[in-house]
């Protein structure tokens, strides 16, 4: 079942609360949630449990996802163009037919993560990048 707009927001808020410090904030935690098509541009998950998530065409241009972790994540077609992933894990994600172009991977792990068709132009990454 999809997450209704209204919790999706109350997630994102106490979520921005707790990157801020606050103590009535928690960390967001969308593990095996259905966020398909969601529009989260601009969104800061940096840290957010995304584990298993449904995000196929899920619009996250320009989000931070630092250090989020992705593993299993069903990304097929989202838009992550300019996206902010250093040191997620992608681990076993799928990601056929993404737009990463532009996208920061530095110490990003994409390993066993399905890439088949996704743009990856201009993407950033470096060594520590796992493949």
């Amino acid at each position: 079942m999809q997450i209704p707009i209204e919790e999706l927001e109350s997630i994102l808020a106490s979520h921005r609360r707790y990157l801020a410090g606050g103590e009535d904030g928690a960390a967001a935690n969308f593990e095996g949630a259905d966020l398909y098509g969601a529009n989260l541009m601009d969104a800061d998950l940096a840290g957010a449990v995304l584990c298993g998530a449904n995000l196929k065409r899920t619009i996250l241009f320009n989000a931070c996802l630092k250090s989020a972790d992705l593993e299993r994540a069903d990304l097929k077609h989202a838009i992550l163009e300019g996206a902010d992933l250093e040191g997620a894990n992608l681990a076993q994600a799928a990601l056929k037919g993404a737009n990463l172009e532009h996208a920061n991977l530095r110490g990003a792990n994409l390993e066993g993560a399905s890439l088949e068709s996704a743009s990856l132009a201009g993407a950033i990454y470096d060594q520590a990048t796992r493949w």
